[in-house]
């Protein structure tokens, strides 16, 4: 059994809003991948998908639960709820697999937080170029880490 059982909420999926807009008709984002609603993907998006405002916040939502799974599942050391949502941010945008290899996972669970938080800004690049957009969101990721609960 996880050390954390923390769950997704309305603070969770609001920030997370902040850094994947709502797209109702897919796009391609920095990486080249077709994505859908608040930054979804998948085998089943294409260039001719849509979808409604409802549905898109309903998969955020399972997107996001996912994520916290994820989050749960790989962190051995107790985290609070600010940490919890900035990983599952993180995740979200980048996958549980890169979260997985990280550094950043390493020194979360040895107990290293402020060391941790470090790592955020080493995630922002796409294409193999400095991405603005991701430098903003590890930044505002960093900082709700660091957020006291």
């Amino acid at each position: 059994m996880s050390v954390n059982q923390w769950g997704v909420d309305a603070k969770t999926t609001s920030f997370v809003k902040r850094f994947a807009p709502l797209h109702l008709k897919a796009y391609q984002d920095e990486f080249g991948k077709w994505c859908i609603a608040y930054g979804h993907t998948g085998a089943d998006i294409n260039a001719e998908s849509t979808i409604t405002e409802q549905a898109a916040d309903e998969l955020l939502i399972k997107d996001l639960t996912a994520s916290g799974n994820g989050v749960n599942a790989v962190t051995t050391a107790k985290i609070n709820k600010h940490q919890f949502d900035a990983l599952v941010s993180f995740v979200h945008n980048l996958g549980i697999e890169t979260l997985q290899q990280s550094t950043l996972i390493r020194l979360i669970n040895l107990g290293k937080f402020d060391s941790a938080a470090n790592e955020f800004p080493r995630f922002t690049k796409a294409g193999g170029r400095e991405s603005p957009s991701l430098l903003k969101r590890r930044y505002a990721e960093r900082e709700l880490f660091l957020t006291p609960f």
